[in-house]
Parts: structure tokens; C-alpha cells; sequence
């Protein structure tokens, strides 16, 4: 079969049009691509502890039977147990005597200081920076706000308590209690 100049020319444009077609196709695959990357985040926690435990009594400060001139001193041991979160917090102190009415609050003294060391709290101890002083008389009081913990860190507290050599007879049988408490959060 002879091939006429018409049927050459389709051919040829047909053949073009292959090439061309098939040449965009692959140059679009050569120049296609994808990536991608992924994350994660994971919230720390944050915990605080006094002498390790989240409530304590302090068995130190714990005195039946005080009178006039008695003092006391013991530590407490606050620690931001999280591994990873810096904290602020804050300690505050509520004291409820008993009975209502009582006086005995009134003639009992706090200091509380932080310190280096629990064995720096004792009786005859110098007061450390910074403190606080007051009576054990009803009432909220804050003792320190914002104060910086580190993650793992850990800070000492001294408590002195004093009752007052001048206290009155009519102290006799009445009863304080005081509640200190660490409120920690972290930003």
C-alpha cells in the first residue's frame, strides 16, 4: 500500500501529538512530589508535697499540755515533684482555736523562715530569710506568694512556735489548731 502525502502528514501529526502527550506526562511526574512531618505535645503535670506527702500533721508543733515560756520548732519540706514544669506557689496558714472564744491563739507566736537545711530548725536557731511572724490567733494568713520551685526542686521550712510567758491562767484547756497549706501552679 502506497502512502499518499495526506496520510504521511496524519501520521506524522499523530505521531507528534503521541510524543508531545506522552513527554508532559512524564515531565509532570518528574517534577511531582510530597513531604510531610509530624509532632507532638504531651502536658506536664505539676504536684507539690509537704515532708513528701500531699497532708501532714506535724507531730514537732504537736504539744499537749503547753504552758507559758514552751516552744517548739520543726521543718516541713516542700517539693515540686514534677520532673519537667517550674511552679510558683503559695503558702498560706488558717488557725482555729478551740473553744470559740478562746484566747489561747493570741498568746502563741510563730516564725516561720525557709532555709537551707531541716536541721537548721531548731529552738535556739537564728531566723533565716525570709520570714514571717504573727500570733496563732483565728484568721487566714498568707505566708509567702509566687515563690519560684523549680521541677524536682525542693525548699525548707523552719516553724517556731512560742507561747508567750505572759500568757493567762485562762489559756488552760484551750486548744489551737493551725493548717498550712502550699497551693502550687505552674504558667
Amino acid at each position: 500500500m502506497k502512502l499518499t502525502r495526506g496520510r504521511k502528514v496524519a501520521i506524522l501529526v499523530g505521531l507528534v501529538i503521541f510524543i508531545v502527550g506522552s513527554t508532559t506526562a512524564t515531565s509532570f511526574a518528574l517534577w511531582s512530589t510530597n513531604a510531610s512531618i509530624s509532632g507532638s505535645a504531651t502536658a506536664g503535670t505539676i504536684g507539690i508535697t509537704a515532708n513528701t506527702v500531699a497532708s501532714a500533721t506535724l507531730t514537732g508543733l504537736n504539744n499537749a499540755g503547753t504552758g507559758p515560756g514552751s516552744t517548739a520548732t520543726t521543718s516541713v519540706a516542700v517539693k515540686n515533684t514534677s520532673s519537667t514544669l517550674a511552679m510558683t506557689y503559695t503558702t498560706s496558714m488558717t488557725n482555729t482555736e478551740t473553744p470559740v472564744g478562746a484566747v489561747i491563739g493570741d498568746n502563741i507566736t510563730y516564725t516561720i523562715w525557709v532555709t537551707a537545711a531541716a536541721t537548721n530548725c531548731t529552738t535556739a536557731a537564728a531566723v533565716g530569710s525570709p520570714s514571717w511572724t504573727g500570733t496563732l490567733n483565728t484568721g487566714n494568713v498568707t505566708l509567702g506568694s509566687n515563690r519560684p520551685l523549680a521541677a524536682g526542686a525542693t525548699e525548707i521550712y523552719c516553724v517556731r512556735t512560742l507561747m508567750k510567758t505572759t500568757a493567762p491562767a485562762t489559756v488552760q484547756g484551750q486548744s489551737v489548731t493551725s493548717l498550712i497549706t502550699f497551693a502550687g501552679s505552674s504558667t
